[in-house]
């Protein structure tokens, strides 16, 4: 079981790695270019993130919510706890990595990396307790977390908040809800469509994440920061989560699920997002490229706790 559950995450992870390595080439070959790059981020956040957090509602249905109450109350107070967490961490730190490292704390890949590693070791059990975990971490990213960066830019609060109503991503969310929770069904070809691009997003944001890599000076990779991030964001706050949870008694199974979410690598959309705000894009590729190969190895030693 433990080298089936190893075997299940390094596929998964170098997935991830694999899609980098084709932005490393794609740079180098001349396909992505320093001028053609932000035109590539601008599809992605504009059109390709908002249908995916769409998409990512579609299956939330009032009974998945209430077969799962306490994966999502134990989702809501971890996120909560962390958005609190992000910027105690990141203090110390300049104003351009700041808020980069308070998201990254807050958002990890728990969609894409994630849901399908506690489907492979819980079965159907995972899958309804990580689809409901991922309601509150949907909506925390796309509504405290995109607040990080709107705070990092703007100093008036009522424009911030402007801002914030009018992100597609965010408006995403609350439509994406809506449709899944009221079970609105879209026509066939919206929905294939949907979901095509809903599934073009992992590895299109990963390619771009690699073009940025590909100009990284790699012995600048563990520059300070990234590791602490890693340490903190793959180690101890899973390892606090499973504490607590064990320590109150909680269902095996949902400890199991809840604890390997809460220590999956930096979420995908990162450096992303982070471009898009003009803060350190290199700093927030490398944390999420870092935090993606070490995750290999720290996931594996979370699986022997559970």
């Amino acid at each position: 079981m433990a080298l089936s559950n190893f075997l299940q995450m390094l596929d998964i992870q170098l997935t991830l790695v694999l899609f980098l390595g084709i932005g490393i080439f794609s740079y180098y070959a001349g396909m992505i270019t320093d001028e053609s790059r932000p035109s590539f981020m601008s599809l992605l956040l504009n059109v390709f993130l908002p249908v995916m957090v769409f998409n990512s509602f579609k299956k939330i249905t009032m009974e998945l919510l209430a077969l799962s109450f306490l994966a999502l109350v134990v989702g809501t107070v971890l996120y909560t706890i962390l958005a609190f967490v992000g910027p105690l961490l990141s203090r110390k730190y300049p104003a351009d990595k700041r808020p980069v490292l308070e998201y990254a704390t807050l958002v990890n890949n728990a969609g894409f990396a994630g849901l399908p590693l506690v489907t492979s070791m819980f079965g159907d059990a995972g899958a309804i307790i990580g689809s409901v975990y991922l309601v509150p971490h949907r909506i925390f990213t796309w509504t405290v977390g995109l607040q990080i960066f709107e705070r990092a830019k703007a100093t008036d609060i009522k424009e911030t908040l402007i801002k914030l109503a009018k992100n597609p991503s965010i408006i995403a969310v609350f439509v994406g809800l809506i449709f899944g929770l009221f079970e609105i069904p879209l026509p066939g070809f919206v929905d294939r469509g949907v979901t095509s691009i809903a599934g073009a997003v992992q590895p299109l944001a990963m390619i771009v994440i690699g073009s940025v890599i590909a100009k990284v000076d790699y012995r600048s990779l563990f520059e300070p920061g990234v590791l602490t991030y890693c340490v903190i964001r793959l180690l101890v706050i899973p390892l606090a989560v499973l504490a607590v949870m064990k320590g109150l008694g909680m269902d095996p199974v949902l400890t199991g699920v809840v604890t390997i979410m809460a220590g999956m690598p930096a979420g995908t959309p990162t450096p992303i997002l982070v471009a898009n705000y003009g803060l350190n894009v290199p700093f927030a590729a490398k944390i999420t490229f870092v935090s993606i190969v070490l995750s290999v190895i720290t996931s594996p030693i979370l699986m022997l706790f559970v």
